[in-house]
């Protein structure tokens, strides 16, 4: 009987770590990519400076 609920558990475990682990991962990158962009908008002026002076 041991033999059962233990390939069963690391299945849902394998099934849970991939939905869960995959997509909470795609979107801490985007959310990292758009706080980057928000955080750093200077990093953007120092381009444009003399245009503006």
């Amino acid at each position: 009987m041991a033999r059962v609920p233990v390939p069963e558990r690391v299945g849902q475990d394998v099934g849970l770590s991939n939905k869960l682990g995959l997509q909470p991962a795609i979107v801490l990158a985007l959310n990292l990519n758009h706080t980057r962009l928000a955080d750093d908008p200077s990093s953007e002026r120092p381009q444009h400076p003399d245009s503006h002076l």
